[in-house]
């Protein structure tokens, strides 16, 4: 019923190892932490079958890091898999979600992006979040753009030269303005 904690050194020496001591030990790894599964579908609101993929993808990065000498155990070998598995599930999102031949821009608050409602979340509660689609439209074009292309993803880079701004640093700023505009529209933080 328990399973026996995996110890990082024995998990290291296994895989190093290969053969059936790898091939046992990847089944092992894999098993031991797939409780970060249920995890990433609720904070990241991913399917199963995308939770799975991304873990998968996770598990195999760190076996071979493992392996070629990358991983040099400055943490424990679950709290890498974890910020590795991060990593692929936010990569996951991004890639479905954003594309970068044109960004479809979002008129209704539940289809706005996770970057996007993570960074509003905490500037406009509950009750207010039927409205943030009317004070996003009232922005203005160029800042509710900017504000979309942030939430799908696109870098700072990406953004200026899309905006035909002057630098990263330029776009940064202008992200800045536009969500410090947004949040004078909402009501009660004036």
């Amino acid at each position: 019923m328990f399973k026996k904690r995996l110890n990082d050194q024995h998990i290291i020496k296994a895989l190093k190892q290969g053969g059936y001591d790898r091939e046992r030990m990847e089944y092992q790894f894999y098993d031991a932490y797939s409780h970060y599964l249920i995890k990433a579908q609720r904070k990241y609101r991913l399917s199963e079958e995308d939770a799975v993929q991304a873990y998968g993808d996770a598990v195999i990065s760190v076996i071979h890091q493992v392996i070629n000498g990358t991983f040099k155990g400055q943490s424990k070998l679950s709290t890498y898999l974890y910020q590795v598995f991060q990593y692929k599930c936010v990569d996951l999102i991004r890639k479905n979600t954003t594309k970068k031949n044109s960004i479809a821009w979002v008129h209704e608050v539940p289809n706005v992006s996770t970057k996007v409602h993570d960074a509003l979340t905490s500037m406009i509660s509950q009750e207010q979040f039927e409205q943030f689609s009317i004070h996003l439209d009232r922005l203005g074009s160029s800042c509710k753009q900017i504000l979309m292309a942030w939430g799908e993803g696109y870098s700072m880079e990406e953004i200026a030269q899309r905006f035909q701004l002057k630098d990263a640093s330029s776009a940064k700023s202008r992200k800045y303005k536009c969500l410090q505009k947004l949040k004078q529209l909402l009501p009660g933080k004036n």
